[in-house]
């Protein structure tokens, strides 16, 4: 088999997979509206009711917080931990552009940091098909 062959045998393999995957996605958004209807009257039932959790036989309904924390003013958030010494505010990730460029100049990665690029093969469409 030559190498166009197969080129074109993978990129109808992947038309085909991204059809399929667009149609069920169109049934999961029905299926999670439908959900988010049942959540909304569930939790209506339990705040009305001042309940912390909403027990059945079938399942549980129950209150969670979900937190999200963003910077905003990321010097001034930096100035805060540097003037208070909170550094357990702070993540401490190395950051991959980074260290791929300080490796690229030093042949090795910062000390203490394990790095691993590795090439993976890829195939695109040509356009003028």
């Amino acid at each position: 088999m030559q190498y166009k062959e197969l080129m074109q045998e993978y990129l109808m393999l992947r038309k085909t997979v991204k059809a399929i995957e667009d149609k069920v996605k169109k049934v999961v958004a029905v299926h999670k509206t439908r959900m988010s209807v049942i959540e909304g009257e569930l939790a209506n039932a339990a705040s009305e009711a001042g309940l912390s959790s909403l027990p059945t036989d079938a399942g549980t309904g129950y209150w969670t917080t979900h937190v999200s924390c963003k910077s905003a003013n990321s010097e001034q958030f930096f100035q805060f931990i540097q003037e208070n010494n909170r550094w357990d505010l702070l993540d401490k990730r190395p950051l991959k552009k980074a260290v791929g460029e300080y490796v690229a100049l030093n042949g090795v990665p910062p000390p203490g940091l394990d790095y691993n690029a590795v090439s993976v093969f890829r195939i695109r469409e040509n356009s003028n098909d």
